[in-house]
């Protein structure tokens, strides 16, 4: 559905609580990775960018906790990113919204538990979905996708990208009674990655420069 329309995400809950007689669980996953500099971006291009990250998630958040509170439970998780906690030299968008994306987390985490309403935000590291996909067919031909792998993974200490299942495992948990007693929390799966993410911007421009050096000599 689509998240930057308020009128369509009240629809869908409503949908929801009448269909299911309430909403125990959010699980906020609206997402899209933007990159650019300052050079090259408009405040409208971050403004975009922003609808769906910060106002989606805040949709959202907005929908569901008036069913919450009239039953005294729920559980909101919300999908963030490593770049929102140590920030990248390179793709603006992503970095200050999901900045904003854990900020929020961490707010409601604080004014949500009066109302037994739980709020922690995961934030991924190299989850292996389609992104990767795209984000190899970008580099063109001439390198494989055990070259790309070995240059991604340079910055991930465990050595391998993280599964869906690694995410899904977390949110169980938090969505659980046996995290009854955490609120703003900020998680980060990202398989021991931290300040080595502000490094990969390089890796990765200094990894297209060799791949060009490579076809020139080719």
């Amino acid at each position: 559905m689509d998240v930057t329309n308020t009128e369509a995400v009240n629809a869908f809950v409503d949908d929801i609580t009448e269909a299911w007689g309430g909403v125990d669980v959010l699980v906020n996953n609206a997402g899209q990775g933007k990159g650019g500099s300052l050079d090259s971006l408009t405040p409208e291009d971050i403004l975009d960018h922003a609808n769906v990250l910060q106002m989606g998630h805040f949709r959202f958040v907005k929908a569901v906790v008036p069913h919450m509170r009239k039953q005294r439970w729920g559980r909101i998780i919300e999908i963030n990113a490593l770049a929102g906690t140590i920030p990248t030299p390179s793709g603006i968008p992503s970095v200050i919204n999901r900045a904003s994306c854990v900020a929020l987390s961490k707010s409601l985490g604080m004014s949500l538990p009066k109302d037994n309403i739980l709020v922690n935000s995961l934030n991924m590291g190299w989850i292996d979905t389609g992104q990767w996909e795209r984000h190899f067919q970008e580099m063109g031909p001439g390198v494989t996708r055990e070259e790309f792998n070995e240059m991604v993974l340079k910055v991930v200490p465990l050595g391998r990208f993280g599964k869906p299942e690694d995410v899904a495992g977390m949110a169980l948990f938090l969505a659980s009674d046996y995290a009854s007693f955490i609120s703003g929390a900020s998680i980060d799966i990202a398989g021991g990655m931290g300040g080595q993410i502000a490094y990969f911007p390089t890796l990765k421009s200094d990894f297209a420069e060799s791949i060009k050096a490579k076809r020139k000599d080719s």
